[in-house]
């Protein structure tokens, strides 16, 4: 396989040489060196097992060929994952960035709306790209709310060059526990130093009352005969309490039950998150079944729990023949096996 320059009749990529090719052949070429809107043509030719190239009916030794103009691809990008963290209050976006010759910094803005009432409850930016994550405040809202809630956030980058590109991601963060009654009265406490100064004060008065009184009511009192008390003291220890440590939670297992490639019967253990699984470029990849989409499931973890959200497959994701709704968190726990598309069927184990 090579490439040539249609105008000007010179090769510009050098061979490309395959042995015993399949019937389907699927070839990348490095377009580092074309220039966009320009005039190509590619040619296939063969060699016999002598080295000789083989020729086709009309003598010719180029088999195959096809004329194609190379335009470049333009500045895109897309959001693979949203995780608040509600410990530091702030919202992270993870991208996916194809930005061929955006050379210089970029920046970002956006907005964040609430799916269930299409109203926006916050907006964000500008701020400069550093990297591939984005860290933005977590809006209030999220911050308050008791239930998950579904939301949509929608993202531009503008490139130096003043091209702007835009991504949207739809996500449900799930709140954590509210803190008891206890916590929140210390926390109370601790925004508010004029009334825990109030109570340390009444506190001490109330102590120091209580020592005085009693102090008087002891010299009131005639001391009454009694008889020799034996002096020998004897120490008890306190009992020892032990405290019984609380176990931690482990990874979560994988194993391919079933699948109709090569990955049936593949296990491996999960330790970081979020994890997705798909057909190709994700984290454990499918191979060999074309009705698992390429990002097909995301698994994520909020303190000791397990929850499976499917991205928007085109054949679904199923627990227990129940078909998962698209971007919607669902807990799991123990053994669980979960059928992505129509014939692969994966078991997570917690």
């Amino acid at each position: 396989i090579n490439v040539w320059d249609a105008r000007g009749g010179v090769q510009v990529l050098p061979d490309q040489i395959f042995e015993n090719p399949e019937q389907t052949l699927i070839v990348e070429l490095n377009a580092a060196g074309l220039e966009n809107d320009r005039a190509y043509r590619i040619q296939v030719q063969a060699e016999d097992e002598g080295g000789l190239l083989i020729e086709d009916d009309d003598e010719n030794v180029v088999l195959a060929e096809k004329e194609f103009t190379y335009m470049r691809p333009q500045f895109s990008f897309a959001i693979q994952s949203v995780n608040p963290d509600y410990e530091n209050e702030r919202l992270l976006l993870d991208l996916s960035l194809a930005a061929p010759g955006t050379g210089g910094r970029m920046t970002y803005e956006g907005f964040i709306v609430d799916e269930s009432t299409g109203s926006k409850v916050s907006d964000f930016g500008p701020g400069v790209l550093e990297g591939s994550r984005v860290q933005i405040p977590l809006p209030q809202v999220m911050t308050e709310a008791e239930e998950p809630t579904g939301y949509r956030v929608t993202l531009f980058l503008i490139t130096p060059d003043q091209t702007r590109a835009e991504a949207l991601y739809e996500f449900t963060p799930i709140p954590p526990p509210k803190p008891g009654l206890g916590t929140r009265i210390m926390q109370g406490l601790a925004n508010n130093p004029a009334i825990s100064g109030a109570i340390v004060f009444v506190l001490l008065f109330t102590a120091v009352l209580f020592f005085f009184q009693n102090r008087q009511k002891k010299k009131n009192k005639l001391p009454a005969p009694r008889p020799p008390v034996d002096k020998t003291n004897v120490f008890t220890p306190p009992p020892v309490v032990r405290s019984t440590p609380l176990p931690a939670a482990g990874p979560l297992q994988l194993r391919v039950a079933q699948s109709p490639g090569a990955s049936a019967g593949k296990e491996t253990v999960i330790e970081r998150f979020p994890y997705v699984i798909g057909r190709e470029g994700c984290e454990f990849n499918i191979e060999g079944d074309l009705r698992v989409s390429r990002r097909h499931l995301e698994i994520t973890r909020q303190g000791d729990r397990f929850f499976i959200t499917d991205l928007g497959s085109s054949n679904g994701t199923y627990l227990e023949n129940k078909r998962l709704p698209a971007h919607q968190p669902t807990p799991i726990s123990g053994v669980q096996k979960i059928r992505l598309g129509v014939e692969t069927i994966i078991e997570l184990k917690t």
